[in-house]
């Protein structure tokens, strides 16, 4: 499948601080991986977007993106991967503090009420598509 690699570009992307990229190639992976049926590949990209808007300051969108994921996460019964760990330590803990608690929480409660239809649509529309 062109999908997973295509996560794992975003991923390096992102790594690399080139949130831009990381974005463009999480979107088009998500694209694939919805015609596909991937929900795994469509898990770790929600991921890789929340890095992205919480890198680019934009808190509450990751924190929305996150809860969509973790919902993901227990509709396929699938523990989360180190990768997506490490990505929620490196930019996602370290920005949980840039915005209210109860804000925050509200987000993500948000996204973890989203269905897959609806968190692919959100995840698209803060990234130019």
């Amino acid at each position: 499948m062109v999908s997973a690699p295509l996560a794992n570009l975003a991923l390096a992307s992102l790594f690399q601080d080139d949130t831009e990229g990381a974005a463009r190639l999480a979107t088009e992976s998500l694209e694939l991986c919805r015609e596909l049926g991937d929900n795994r590949t469509i898990i770790e990209c929600l991921h890789v977007l929340a890095g992205v808007e919480g890198a680019e300051g934009r808190f509450l969108r990751a924190a929305t993106l996150t809860g969509a994921a973790e919902a993901l996460h227990e509709a396929i019964d699938a523990r989360p991967s180190l990768t997506e760990r490490i990505v929620g330590g490196r930019f996602l803990r370290a920005v949980s503090g840039q915005s209210p608690e109860p804000e925050r929480d509200g987000a993500r409660s948000r996204g973890r009420a989203m269905g897959l239809d609806e968190a692919l649509q959100y995840a698209r529309h803060g990234n130019g598509a």
